[in-house]
């Protein structure tokens, strides 16, 4: 029995230490090759963003293909380094060289950024003051405003300021028989008059117009005390905004001639995207102070009721169309009004959401899963990337960690990715056949070693026993 102990005990640590070691070595080997053992949602998402930067160019690329090429602007340029920047993770690209290059695409006509080109006919439909405060807003967190033309920047800007009311809006570019007044603000109309929407003096070309200037310090070439009071005349009676004063809901066909209101708006007139551009025009003109708590409220509760069971938000509560936009638009407006303490939920259901939009689809590879390859991405695959709905997973990316870092939750990108976990459970499943077979082996060749002694130990055929023996003396 005292054996038999000694046996059971020495082939449980063998089995133990068989175990550790298997795992601590498939573990090394793995980390070694592919770091897949230590990777987050985080170091994933970086290694994903900083591998779109073209090396001589130094633009980020968007992950898809237009016309068999890879396509790389100046707003994704910009998308990209504000992921970057918020995830700490600038030294792991080159940020002089994507800084040079949005520089770069500064028209020397206009002085504007953003050139709009339809990539199916190479019809040009103008620049846009959105994406020209979103590359004025990268370079000026960089300290390299000087980098760009800002005379030509500044009359870019003006151009579009209407004194007598004081607000803006986009400039008519007419091509092939047509007329554009667009911009690369993420909205969705409903309406053939989408091409000439933002040619009406508007909130949303106002925020932009207001936001670029606010970052020139130049707000003083403007009427203040008149943009002030166009975007307070946007508002409506529910306390939210409308998109111009006198927007108003229009019940007919999007292809109806009789159309005079191509935004998409509630039965008040407003919808959570014009709030949004109303709020941070007040908050660059540092006159949030104008929005009351009764009004705070009204706005608050009136978001909270468009969000959807996904956990994004409708564009308003009249139409069931949630978008990552929306919710990036709705979660920026609560923050700017100071009422998360009653979004809490909201925000949870938002962060949820969000997390549950990362990319990690894998192809069924053991042990360890690759990522799913889709061809219609340019860089082979989107994992690790936000894809929320068919729109461009930069985008999405940006605006899921502009969301995670204004809610102060961005440590939930620390978080293991599945594929990590797959791969440490591969890895317990291998080590753990590997101890069973050194214990079986162990075990048989326990087995074997003693019947061998055994054997050794029975007397040679014919040697007499000992009973054998007294009689032989007696």
């Amino acid at each position: 029995m005292v054996i038999l102990n000694i046996m059971i005990k020495w082939l449980a640590t063998s089995a133990a230490v068989t175990f550790f070691i298997c795992v601590l070595f498939l573990s090394l080997v793995i980390q070694g090759t592919s770091s897949v053992i230590s990777e987050t949602r985080k170091t994933t998402l970086i290694n994903r963003i900083s591998g779109a930067q073209i090396d001589v160019l130094g633009a980020f690329h968007g992950f898809y293909v237009l016309r068999g090429h890879t396509y790389f602007d100046e707003a994704g340029t910009a998308s990209a380094l504000s992921i970057i920047e918020s995830l700490n993770a600038a030294d792991k690209i080159d940020l002089e060289g994507a800084l040079d290059y949005i520089a770069s695409t500064q028209n020397t006509l206009s002085g504007g950024f953003g050139a709009w080109i339809d990539h199916f006919d190479d019809t040009f439909r103008g620049f846009d003051l959105y994406t020209t405060y979103r590359v004025v807003h990268a370079l000026k967190e960089n300290g390299v405003l000087s980098k760009i033309n800002l005379t030509a920047l500044t009359g870019f800007v003006l151009s579009r300021y209407n004194a007598s009311i004081g607000a803006f809006s986009e400039l008519i570019t007419e091509a092939n028989g047509r007329q554009y007044a667009v911009s690369w603000f993420a909205l969705g109309f409903r309406s053939w008059l989408d091409q000439v929407a933002y040619a009406i003096p508007n909130v949303i070309t106002t925020f932009a117009g207001i936001s670029v200037l606010a970052d020139l310090d130049s707000l003083d070439l403007i009427n203040v005390t008149r943009t002030l009071e166009f975007i307070m005349s946007t508002r409506a009676q529910n306390g939210l905004f409308k998109p111009y004063p006198t927007a108003h809901q229009e019940n007919l066909p999007g292809w109806s001639s009789l159309l005079t209101n191509p935004f998409d708006v509630d039965s008040y007139g407003t919808g959570i995207p014009y709030t949004y551009a109303a709020v941070s025009t007040l908050k660059a003109l540092g006159r949030l102070d104008t929005i009351n708590q009764s009004d705070r409220e009204k706005i608050t509760r009136y978001i909270l009721d468009c969000q959807a069971e996904s956990g994004n938000f409708y564009i308003h509560k009249d139409y069931e169309d949630d978008e990552s936009s929306y919710t990036f638009y709705a979660m920026m407006t609560l923050i700017d009004l100071n009422t998360q303490s009653q979004s809490e939920q909201a925000i949870a259901k938002v962060q949820k959401h969000i997390l549950q939009a990362q990319n990690f689809e894998t192809e069924n590879q053991w042990p360890i899963p690759q990522p799913q390859h889709q061809i219609s991405v340019s860089d082979g695959n989107l994992y690790g990337l936000f894809r929320d709905g068919g729109g461009d997973p930069m985008s999405d990316s940006f605006r899921a960690v502009a969301i995670l870092e204004a809610t102060n939750a961005l440590s939930l990108l620390d978080q293991p990715t599945p594929r990590s976990f797959t791969v440490l459970l591969n890895s317990i499943i291998i080590s753990s056949l590997a101890t069973v077979l050194v214990v079986l082996v162990a075990i048989a060749a326990i087995t074997v070693k003693n019947r061998i002694l055994a054997r050794q130990k029975q007397p040679p055929i014919g040697t007499p026993t000992p009973s054998q023996t007294i009689q032989i003396w007696r």
